[in-house]
């Protein structure tokens, strides 16, 4: 550097007061420190949509645990099963993740009982989702191809909150017995890998 870019930084640097060096240096500080309090926050969980309360059931098995509840027929086949978890009152939450590896040609979901009829909530064919008692196919661009995450958290007042992967795909308010059945919905030729199902209650 010459002399007198030298000379220029210098009187630059001498023209800023310290007390102004100071606290731009405690601001670079300040947002360090929150970008990794925040990058924790995140990996723990903070963004996550609300659960009704701790964990109380938990398979990673369609093995045993899932009993046929119901054939709804059609072509292919649409079967209910039903969890073995202890049915509980609202509030509640289930999560359900699965990868299902011709979901281009089949769908899957969870269902639950209601007053009036059995609700379903269901991906597939694509980017697809079909929510309540009959089928209902519409677009929806947070369904993966493969693995899908579905959420479904029912309030103390009967609103329920459906979201795939994240993303709210339905919300609207249900009218539920005492304690409602529920399960998964699988069409016949499902080629299904469940990763988990998982129960949360206060």
């Amino acid at each position: 550097m010459s002399e007198p870019h030298r000379d220029s930084a210098a009187q630059l640097t001498n023209a800023v007061p310290p007390r102004h060096w100071r606290l731009s240096l405690a601001l670079l500080l300040l947002v360090i420190v929150g970008g990794i309090v925040l990058a924790v926050a995140l990996a723990l969980g903070l963004a996550d949509p609300p659960r009704a309360g701790a964990l109380v059931w938990e398979t990673t098995s369609m093995d045993v645990g899932w009993p046929l509840v119901k054939d709804l027929g059609g072509s292919p086949r649409l079967w209910l099963k039903r969890t073995r978890a202890e049915t509980r009152s609202p509030p509640f939450t289930i999560e359900i993740e699965a990868d299902v590896s011709n979901t281009d040609s089949s769908a899957w979901g969870l269902w639950v009982e209601t007053q009036r009829d059995d609700v379903l909530f269901l991906v597939g064919y694509g980017d697809y989702i079909s929510t309540g008692s009959s089928l209902d196919w519409r677009n929806f661009i947070h369904v993966q191809p493969r693995i899908n995450h579905l959420y479904l958290n029912i309030e103390p007042d009967g609103m329920t909150t459906f979201r795939v992967n994240g993303e709210i795909a339905w919300r609207g308010q249900l009218d539920f017995p005492d304690t409602p059945s529920w399960g998964l919905t699988t069409f016949t030729d499902a080629r299904f890998d469940l990763h988990y199902a998982r129960l949360y209650t206060p």
